[in-house]
C-alpha cells in the first residue's frame, strides 16, 4: 500500500513539517516519514567524527541503511528529480538515497550519515571509488562480498563511500587543495590496504574526472610507499553466461593480487540461485532442464564445479542426448562496462565543475602550481599512463568481446597494444570457434594458441555448432580428433559429439576422413 507521491523537495519540507512538531536537533530526530517507522537506529547522531576521513562504514551499517530505503522505496512514489521517474528499489542510485533517505535524516543534527551510525572514528580500511549513478543495492552485495572475500566472514571492515562519510550539508572541505580533500587522505593513509573500484553499468566511473582522480591515486600516487595499494573491481552482472543457459545476475570482484595479477571471483551465493534461471530456459528450443546445483557456502573457487544436469536436443530435432555437464564457472565480466572503461580518456572526462576539471588534469600533468590558472594541456604522458593502467584491466575481456562480435581490427589492435594478454590466448580459441569466427581464429593460432590442451576442447564447441570451416582450421592447427577429455562429454570422442547433430552432417564427415582408422 503508498503513502503519498514526492518529489526530493516535498520530502524534505515533509520531513522539516515533522520536526517542527516537537523532534530537534538536540535529541531524537525523524521517528517517522509518511507513516513510514524510521529505525531507531538511524534517529538521533551517535558521534561527532572532525575529520572527515576517518568516516568509515562498515557493511552491517551499510545494510541497516540499505534496509530503510528498501522500505521507503517500496510503500512511498518518490520522483527522481533528473529523470521524473518513479524510484524503484532495485535501481535506486545514490542520488535517489541522498535525497530521500540520508539528506532527511541527518538534516537536523547537519551531519554525515556515518555520524548517525558510528559510536566512534572508524578508520577506513578500503576506499570505494564510484559512481552517484550507481545503485545502493548492487554497492552493498558487491562490498559484502569483498569483504568477506579480503577480510574474512567475521571479521569487520569500513569502507569510506564519500556519500556516506561527506556531510552533504556543508560540502566547504571539498573547495580547498587537493592534498587537503578527504578522498586524498584516504586513499594516501598507512591504514588504507587498497581501493575498490565499482564498474557497473555503462563504466561511468571511467568518465568522471573525480573518480578517474581517485584511480590515478590509487595506481600511481601510491606507488613506492613500501607496502602495495590494492586496486580491486567490484562490478554487478547482468548476468554470466553458461551456455546453453543463458543469464543470471550476480555480483563479481576482480582481487588485486599485488603482484600485476589479478583473480576473479563469482558470488556463488548468486550461482546457488541457477536453479531459478534454469527453469525459465526450460522452455526454449533445445533445451530441457533438470537442475542440480552443489555448491559449498562460502566457497569461492573458481574450480568448483557447478553440477547441472542438461537435456540437450540433438540440432535437426533428431535424437535426444542425456547429458552430465560439470561445468566450471566462467570469469565473466560485463563486456558492455569492460568495453566502455578501456575506451577511457581522463583528458575528456566529465566533472560538475570546471574547476575541478582544471585541477586535477593539471595534477595528473604535474603542471608547476604557477600554470595552474591556465587551462591543463591537451594531452600529457601522465593521461596516457593512467588510460593504459586502467585499459590493461579490461584488455582481456576487450579481446574477448571483439572475438565474440567477429571484429577481427578491434581485436589484433587490443592485442597488439597489450601483448600480455595473450596468454590466455587458449580459452579464447574456444569462444571464437563456439562463435564460428575463422578469422578471430587464425589470429589467435598465429598468437600461439595450442588447441590440444583445452578442457572445453575447442573442436568439439565447434562440432556442436556445425561450423565446418572452423574444424577444418582447427584439424590442421593439430586438434586430435580421437581426444576424449571435452569436460562435458568425458569419454566421447569429438566425432561421438558430432553426431549428436546428425550422422550425415559435413562436420562428421570431415572428422572421419581425419580420424585415425
Amino acid at each position: 500500500m503508498g503513502c503519498g507521491c514526492f518529489s526530493a523537495s516535498s520530502w524534505r519540507a515533509l520531513a522539516a513539517g515533522v520536526l517542527g512538531r516537537g523532534f530537534g536537533p538536540t535529541g531524537i530526530g525523524l521517528q517517522s516519514l509518511a507513516g513510514i517507522p524510521v529505525p531507531e537506529e538511524l534517529q538521533k547522531r551517535r558521534s561527532y567524527i572532525a575529520k572527515t576521513e576517518q568516516r568509515g562504514i562498515s557493511v552491517a551499517q551499510l545494510k541497516l541503511v540499505s534496509a530503510f530505503s528498501e522500505r521507503v522505496f517500496g510503500l512511498a512514489t518518490c520522483i527522481d528529480s533528473r529523470s521524473g521517474q518513479v524510484v524503484e528499489w532495485g535501481s535506486a542510485s545514490k542520488y535517489n538515497v541522498n535525497d530521500f533517505i540520508t539528506t532527511p535524516l541527518t538534516e537536523p543534527f547537519g551531519c554525515s550519515t556515518v555520524e548517525l551510525v558510528a559510536e566512534a572514528p572508524q578508520q577506513p580500511t578500503w576506499f570505494v571509488s564510484h559512481a552517484w549513478s550507481h545503485g545502493l543495492r548492487e554497492t552493498v552485495v558487491i562490498l559484502a562480498f569483498h569483504a568477506e572475500a579480503r577480510e574474512g566472514a567475521e571479521a569487520t571492515c569500513y569502507y569510506w563511500i564519500c556519500t556516506f562519510a561527506n556531510n552533504q550539508h556543508n560540502l566547504s572541505q571539498l573547495a580547498g587543495a587537493l592534498e587537503e580533500t578527504p578522498f586524498f587522505k584516504v586513499i594516501t593513509a598507512d591504514s588504507c590496504r587498497g581501493t575498490v573500484a565499482m564498474v557497473c553499468g555503462s563504466a561511468a566511473l571511467f568518465k568522471r574526472v573525480w573518480c578517474l582522480y581517485e584511480s590515478y591515486l590509487s595506481l600511481e600516487l601510491t606507488k613506492g610507499r613500501g607496502k602495495p595499494h590494492l586496486y580491486d573491481l567490484g562490478t554487478w552482472c547482468s548476468g554470466l553466461l553458461a551456455p546453453p543457459i543463458e543469464y543470471m545476475p550476480g555480483a563479481a570482484i576482480q582481487l588485486d593480487l599485488g603482484n600485476g595479477e589479478y583473480k576473479l571471483l563469482p558470488d556463488l551465493f548468486s550461482v546457488g540461485r541457477w536453479d531459478e534461471t534454469l527453469h525459465l530456459n526450460a522452455g526454449k528450443p533445445g533445451v530441457a532442464v533438470k537442475p542440480a546445483m552443489s555448491l559449498p557456502p562460502g566457497n569461492h573457487d573458481l574450480g568448483q564445479a557447478a553440477r547441472v544436469r542438461l537435456i540437450l536436443s540433438a540440432y535437426k530435432e533428431k535424437e535426444v542426448q542425456a547429458i552430465d555437464w560439470h561445468m566450471p564457472l566462467p570469469p565473466i565480466f560485463p563486456v558492455h562496462a569492460g568495453l566502455a572503461a578501456f575506451a577511457v580518456n581522463v583528458s575528456t572526462a566529465m566533472a560538475s565543475r570546471d574547476q575541478d576539471r582544471r585541477a586535477i588534469l593539471h595534477s595528473i600533468a604535474s603542471t608547476p602550481p604557477s600554470e595552474w590558472d591556465d587551462e591543463p594541456p591537451l594531452t600529457h604522458e601522465g593521461y596516457d599512463k593512467l588510460n593504459r593502467r586502467i585499459q590493461h584491466r579490461f584488455a582481456e575481456l576487450c579481446i574477448m568481446a571483439a572475438i565474440c562480435s567477429g571484429d577481427a581490427a578491434k581485436m589484433q589492435e587490443a592485442m597488439s597494444r597489450f601483448p600480455g594478454a595473450r596468454s590466455q590466448a587458449t580459452s579464447y580459441v574456444g569462444v571464437a570457434s563456439f562463435n564460428g569466427h575463422v578469422e578471430a581464429l587464425r589470429l589467435l593460432l598465429a598468437a600461439g594458441a595450442d588447441v590440444k590442451h583445452d578442457p572445453l576442447s575447442p573442436l568439439c564447441l565447434a562440432l556442436l555448432r556445425g561450423h565446418t570451416a572452423i574444424v577444418a582450421e582447427l584439424l590442421d592447427a593439430g586438434a586430435d580428433p580421437e581426444d576424449q577429455t571435452f569436460v562435458p562429454f568425458i569419454g566421447r570422442t569429438p566425432l561421438d559429439v558430432a553426431r549428436l547433430r546428425g550422422a550425415d552432417d559435413e562436420c562428421a564427415a570431415l572428422l572421419l576422413r581425419r580420424a585415425v582408422p
